[in-house]
């Protein structure tokens, strides 16, 4: 269950937040924990640039469209948490993100987790959109938590209003307490075809 709260203070100031029940003891909380999922403000600060603070969700790779919500085991960079800043700005083109703040994903127990990444997303025509993104982590006890960081291209191409191909590639440079250097590459394509091109 979830219950939503948002408030409008004025043109430039909203507030969103999110209560739910965990259903679950991954957040340390027993079956029947509550927990404020996210909660943060948006403030527009001139220049067309948004700041977001507060706990947020991450997830670039949903942003691009490439799986679905439902779809879990479809994630390539799993969804995160963020307490944290973000700025955003769009452009004539495309939008740059940028955050910085503890990761909130490995939940209780685990060591903190500073997190930073970067996104900037271009779209060259109605048919082709490419984007370049960087994350990190830097954690504090690598003994519990990984260092890692990625680096990643995101690219849609529409062959029509129906039929596109997604994809994206991944490069990962990760470090341990005990190995250096356990890094993977891996990559998504995705041919997406809408119901009305079947009709």
């Amino acid at each position: 269950a979830r219950i939503w709260f948002t408030r409008v203070v004025n043109d430039d100031v909203s507030i969103y937040a999110r209560l739910r029940n965990t259903g679950n003891s991954n957040a340390g909380m027993g079956n029947n924990g509550v927990m404020w999922q996210y909660f943060w403000a948006d403030v527009k600060l001139g220049w067309d640039v948004t700041m977001r603070m507060g706990k947020m969700g991450l997830d670039w790779e949903a942003d691009a469209k490439l799986y679905h919500g439902s779809e879990n085991d479809g994630i390539v960079l799993a969804d995160t948490t963020i307490n944290g800043v973000r700025f955003t700005r769009p452009f004539g083109m495309g939008d740059f993100t940028l955050f910085a703040g503890m990761d909130d994903g490995d939940g209780v127990g685990t060591t903190d987790v500073k997190a930073y990444g970067a996104r900037l997303n271009f779209n060259f025509n109605e048919q082709f959109r490419l984007a370049g993104n960087y994350y990190k982590r830097d954690a504090e006890n690598e003994a519990l938590t990984a260092d890692a960081q990625w680096y990643w291209a995101d690219m849609t191409f529409a062959f029509n209003p129906n039929i596109s191909f997604k994809g994206m590639y991944v490069w990962q440079d990760r470090e341990t307490a005990t190995a250096i250097g356990d890094d993977a590459n891996a990559f998504k394509a995705i041919l997406d075809v809408k119901q009305d091109a079947l009709k």
